[in-house]
C-alpha cells in the first residue's frame, strides 16, 4: 500500500546493499554516503545486520529524501550515534526465524510469503506468541518458484524442520507448504487455526505425532500427512475439523481426536493400530475411506457419534469396534469389505454394503471408485425438499 515496488516478490536477491549506513540516536533518518536509495524502495524492508551502535533487525523504509537519505519506521540505534552499518534492501530471507513472526516485524492481518526457490532449513523452533484475530488472521503462505499463489505437489516450498517444530497460534493460517521433521510434533496448530494444502512427513521415532494440538477448533484441510514410526494426527482439544485430508503410512495410527470432532472426506491408508480413533463423544465421521489399517474405526464406549458413508476395507483386525455396544451412536450407509471382522459391538446399518469398492489404484494411492461399483451411488442421499 505504498508508492514503492514489492522487491521480495519480484526477485530473491537484495536490490541494494550498503556498508556505510549511519543514523543519529533517537532519530529515524538513515543515511548512506554511497547512496542508491530510490522512491521504489519505499515500503520495503532494510535489514541491518551489523554496524557500530546499530541494533540488528529489519526496518521499513517509510520515506525517501534523496539517493543518500531515507526515513525508517523506528530508531535503529542502541542509544548512541550509529555508523558503519551494513544492510540490504529487499530480497528474501534464506532462513525463517521466530523473531520475524513477532512484533514489531509481524502484526495481525499480515501475510508472510515463503517461496519455493530452495529448501529452507530451520535453525530454531518457530513458536510465535503473537495472536491474530478472526478479522485479521496471520498467514504463512507458500508460493511456487514462479510466484503461483496456489502451488501443489513439489511446487510448494519445503521447510526442513529437523528437530524443530512449527507452532501456529490463534487465528493463524498455514497454507501451500511442505514440512519434514522429527520433532513431536512437526506442526502444532493453535486455536481457530487453519492448515491447508500442506504436506507433513515425520521421519522420527515412535511415540510421536506429525500434528498435535490440545486447543479449540483447529482445522486441517486438503493436507497429506505420513509418519512411518508414529501417529499422523493427534488432536486432543475441542471440536477439531479434518477435511479432505490424506493420512497414510502411520504405524501407530492415523487420526486420534477428542470431543465434537469432525472427520469428513478423508482417506486413511496403511495405518497400523487404528485408522480413526475418536476417543471422546460427539464425533462426526462422514464420507471417509479407511483402507489397510489394523482397526478401521475404534470408538470405545463414546456416544453421540455419527458415522455415515464411510468405506472401511482391508483392515486386518476390525472394521469398526467398540468396547461395548452404544446404541446412541448412528451407523449407516457404510461399506465393509475384506476386514478381519467387520463389526464388534456395533450394529449393522440397514443400508450398509459389503461389496468390493473397486478402487482405481489403491496401491498407488488412488482411492477413487470405478464407475458402477457398489459404492458408486449407494450413499445417504437428500430425500426431503427434492421434487
Amino acid at each position: 500500500a505504498s508508492a514503492g515496488t514489492d522487491y521480495p516478490r519480484t526477485q530473491a536477491a537484495a536490490i541494494l546493499t550498503a556498508t556505510d549506513l549511519a543514523c543519529t540516536t533517537g532519530g529515524t533518518t538513515l543515511t548512506s554516503a554511497t547512496g542508491g536509495f530510490t522512491d521504489a524502495m519505499i515500503g520495503n524492508g532494510i535489514y541491518i545486520k551489523s554496524g557500530t551502535h546499530f541494533t540488528v533487525g529489519l526496518y521499513v523504509i517509510t520515506g525517501r529524501t534523496d539517493t543518500n537519505t531515507v526515513t525508517i519506521d523506528r530508531d535503529p540505534t542502541d542509544g548512541s550515534n550509529a555508523s558503519s552499518g551494513a544492510g540490504s534492501v529487499g530480497g528474501r530471507r534464506a532462513v525463517l526465524l521466530d523473531t520475524w513472526l513477532e512484533t514489531p516485524y509481524n502484526v495481525a492481518g499480515m501475510t508472510h510469503e515463503i517461496w519455493a526457490t530452495g529448501t529452507m532449513t530451520l535453525t530454531e523452533a518457530l513458536s510465535p506468541s503473537l495472536s491474530a484475530t478472526a478479522a485479521a488472521p496471520i498467514t504463512l503462505r507458500g508460493m511456487s518458484s514462479t510466484g503461483t499463489t496456489s502451488p501443489d505437489g513439489d511446487n510448494r516450498p519445503l521447510l526442513a524442520c529437523g528437530a524443530y517444530n512449527v507452532s501456529i497460534t490463534t487465528h493463524w493460517v498455514c497454507e501451500n507448504i511442505r514440512f519434514t521433521g522429527t520433532a513431536n510434533p512437526v506442526i502444532y496448530p493453535g486455536e481457530y487455526s487453519l492448515i491447508r494444502n500442506c504436506k507433513i512427513v515425520h521421519s522420527g521415532v515412535g511415540g510421536t505425532n506429525a500434528i498435535y494440538n490440545n486447543s479449540y477448533l483447529p482445522r486441517i484441510v486438503d493436507c497429506e500427512i505420513s509418519h512411518p514410526n508414529g501417529r499422523g494426527i493427534n488432536l486432543t482439544g475441542l471440536a477439531p475439523r479434518i477435511l479432505y485430508t490424506y493420512v497414510h503410512d502411520c504405524s501407530e495410527g492415523g487420526i486420534l481426536v477428542q470431543l465434537y470432532a469432525a472427520i469428513c472426506f478423508c482417506i486413511i491408508d496403511n495405518c497400523g493400530s487404528i485408522g480413526i480413533f475418536p476417543s471422546s463423544n460427539g464425533v462426526l465421521c462422514l464420507h471417509n475411506t479407511i483402507d489397510g489399517c489394523t482397526d478401521g474405526i475404534a470408538v470405545e464406549t463414546h456416544y453421540a457419534g455419527t458415522f455415515l458413508n464411510n468405506i472401511i476395507s482391508n483392515c486386518t483386525s476390525e472394521g469398526v469396534v467398540a468396547t461395548s455396544a452404544v446404541p446412541n451412536n448412528y451407523w449407516d450407509y457404510n461399506n465393509f469389505y475384506k476386514n478381519g471382522t467387520n463389526r464388534t459391538n456395533v450394529d449393522a446399518g440397514p443400508n450398509d454394503t459389503t461389496g468390493d469398492p473397486d478402487f482405481v489404484n489403491a496401491t498407488g494411492g488412488d482411492f477413487s471408485l470405478d464407475t458402477g461399483t457398489e459404492c458408486d451411488d449407494t450413499g445417504f442421499g437428500i430425500r426431503l425438499g427434492v421434487g
